[in-house]
């Protein structure tokens, strides 16, 4: 087995005297037997002089932790040292210091050899970073009980190449999980370590503060014996108040080394170039003597027309030499001037061309980070609002960019929003069989026993005992645009005009009914609610969704079940005793003709969708055929899975059964059955 070494670099960002939390991390190895301690702890501060109790939480923690790794090692000493710290926590309540319980955030691990324990309370980041992927080595929790504040650990053995990172959240709420890992990637970790510090600095508040610890396993004897202290570099100049200073630092004590050499070469020369171009090429310098060539274009050009007033031509045969030669070296000049004058307009415009376009990409990319994190931590309804924002701002984008950089950067910022849709609508890809053709029609006939189309009066249908597809296996004298199945082998009928009851067993076709019946312009979907025996109708054109009651083979009266202006736009309905209504891309709920709250997680279905559940159903499922998918919702409107197939060409209509786990497709003629 391969022995490994810890490469360290450790963040923390943020002035106590300013930031809205108190951030503590740790990084440090016991001599005796080489056993890494880490910690990080993160307490709201509403003010300054609340600094020395959360110190004194987090020397509570790091205390007992430490004296716990200075006895023999044994195997169940994580487990105790996590009770130990417990106890003096406990110990500090009884004294009266409760206002960290329910708010702290920590993370406590140590490693062994190869062997690595964590435990975690509370709202922060542990992660195993391995063969290019992320993986939350803990699960969170957050516990008013100071005996059980540690209460669920993780244990596991480390792989050489295997990195751990342990962070506060302000991390992951700024810098993206992509982001982190192609740094990591393309970069020696202090180098990825100063372009997250530098991405921090930038983005985040004085009121923020930050703790991070990354750790790389590297094989033993593979750094360098020199300890490189990379705080001057990373964060600026040290600070007599460690807590205090926003700094990147390699713990003296710890075993972890930072590799010297070219790597700390480049940091330094990344750095002076940073200063000259912070003290020498600021694009304020640039803006004023843009400004300032205007005002002199003026003058120039004042000064010309006054000097050709005055001037003739003919007077040049009378200069002597010296005054030819003067005079064309001031043309000369003055055509240099004036040339350097409109270099300095243009580039101008061109540096407030860049200088928008950056400012556009850093707000997206800040609205997509901040998404991504959300995604990470269970927030989808946050997530998604923000990824809304961010493909908006996507949208307002301009066709060109002034520079390659930015051209580059705004299409990985529109895979990132692609990708981070994909995870927020959960897509997989279904699972589809080809059942064979039916008839080219818009809408499927869905029966107990069969699924159908109809088309000039010759329907062919699936047998869904047999699976065998047969012609004028059903009949009707009456052509079915759409239908719903009733109770005892009869469905509802719509034929473009009037409403029907269609005995299926019997082929009879009775009970026209056509008081308030909309036609097919207006017409916008029929469904049953077998509880109460009535047939609901949506009528676009009052924007009604109108109700018949159903006797038998005849039907009742008419009354209106909702009045809504959403409904004017309808393209299906579902009921469940609820009535759920497809309109303007989106989900609306209604109970007893009242608009309800619904929060869907897509608001940007198709016009020409489905909408299917029933009273016993757990989701609501949606067809959308111009995005190619089936979206299952819940019924709080939250995200349950998305299907895609290359075989979704032609959706038209679609019936769910959902105890047996599958969905019948109308794809053009195609009958498909998928599986989920």
């Amino acid at each position: 087995m391969t022995e490994l070494e810890t490469q360290v670099v450790k963040i923390q960002l943020g002035d106590n005297r300013q930031a809205s939390s108190f951030v503590f991390t740790l990084a440090e190895t016991i001599d005796i037997s080489g056993t890494e301690l880490y910690v990080i702890c993160e307490m709201p501060l509403f003010n300054p002089a609340a600094k020395e109790e959360c110190q004194r939480i987090a020397e509570a923690i790091t205390a007992s932790l430490k004296r716990s790794y200075r006895k023999t090692y044994r195997a169940s000493i994580f487990e105790n040292a996590l009770a130990t710290i417990n106890e003096e926590l406990a110990k500090l309540v009884t004294l009266g210091k409760t206002h960290w319980l329910g708010k702290l955030n920590a993370v406590v691990a140590v490693k062994n050899n190869n062997i690595l324990s964590v435990a975690t309370v509370g709202k922060i980041s542990a992660l195993l970073y391995r063969e290019g992927k992320f993986v939350s080595v803990t699960e969170a929790s957050s516990n008013n009980q100071p005996l059980k504040t540690f209460e669920q650990f993780s244990e596991g053995k480390l792989k050489l190449n295997d990195m751990f990172i342990l962070s506060t959240s302000q991390l992951l709420n700024h810098i993206s999980i992509d982001r982190i890992k192609s740094l990591l990637d393309q970069n020696e970790l202090p180098l990825a370590a100063q372009s997250m510090i530098e991405y921090l600095q930038s983005e985040m508040g004085p009121e923020v503060a930050c703790g991070t610890i990354f750790a790389l396993q590297v094989e033993a004897g593979s750094i360098t014996d020199e300890e490189v202290d990379l705080g001057q570099y990373l964060a600026g100049p040290q600070e007599d108040d460690e807590q205090e200073s926003g700094k990147s630092w390699i713990p003296p004590k710890i075993k972890s080394k930072v590799m010297t050499g070219a790597s700390t070469g480049m940091l330094i020369a990344k750095n002076f170039a940073g200063d000259l171009k912070n003290k020498y090429l600021k694009p304020s310098f640039w803006r004023g003597v843009a400004d300032r060539s205007g005002e002199s274009v003026s003058i120039v050009q004042g000064h010309l027309k006054k000097t050709a007033a005055k001037f003739q031509p003919s007077q040049i045969s009378n200069f002597s030499r010296q005054k030819k030669f003067f005079l064309i070296s001031a043309v000369i000049l003055l055509l240099a001037l004036v040339a350097n004058l409109v270099i300095v307009r243009v580039n101008k415009n061109q540096t407030e061309m860049v200088q928008s376009a950056s400012a556009q990409l850093e707000q997206i990319e800040s609205k997509l980070n901040d998404s991504n994190a959300a995604i990470l931590y269970g927030d989808e309804a946050q997530a998604a609002g923000l990824l809304s924002e961010a493909q908006e701002l996507i949208a307002d984008l301009p066709a060109e960019f002034p520079d390659d950089a930015q051209r580059n950067l705004a299409q990985e910022l529109r895979t990132m929003a692609d990708d981070l849709s994909k995870k927020l609508s959960k897509v997989e890809q279904a699972n589809v069989t080809n059942l064979g053709s039916l008839g080219n029609a818009q809408h499927l006939i869905d029966l107990p026993n069969f699924l159908a189309t109809e088309t000039n009066r010759t329907i062919v249908s699936y047998n869904k005992t047999s699976t065998v597809i047969a012609d004028n296996a059903l009949r009707s004298s009456e052509s079915i645009l759409d239908s719903i199945a009733l109770n005892n082998n009869l469905a509802a009928i719509y034929n473009g005009s009037e409403l029907f009851i269609w005995d299926i067993n019997g082929d009879i076709v009775t009970g026209r009914f056509t008081t308030g019946i909309p036609s097919t312009a207006d017409f916008g979907g029929i469904k049953t609610y077998p509880t109460n025996n009535r047939v609901y109708i949506i009528d676009r054109s009052v924007g009604q969704i109108k109700s018949y009651t159903t006797t038998g083979r005849t039907f009742g009266g008419q009354t209106t079940s909702v009045t809504d202006d959403v409904v004017r736009d309808a393209v299906d309905l579902a009921i469940d005793g609820n009535i759920y209504v497809l309109s303007g891309g989106t989900i609306h709920k209604f109970n007893a003709g009242s608009k309800q709250p619904f929060n869907s997680a897509i608001t940007d279905f198709s016009d020409a969708g489905k909408l299917y559940t029933e009273i016993n159903y757990q989701n609501i499922y949606v067809l959308d055929p111009s995005k190619r998918r089936i979206v299952i919702l819940n019924k709080d409107g939250g995200m349950v899975q998305t299907l895609t197939s290359d075989q979704f060409t032609d959706m038209r209509d679609f019936a769910v059964n959902e105890s047996a786990r599958n969905i019948h497709i109308l794809n053009g003629s195609e009958l498909l059955r998928v599986s989920f």
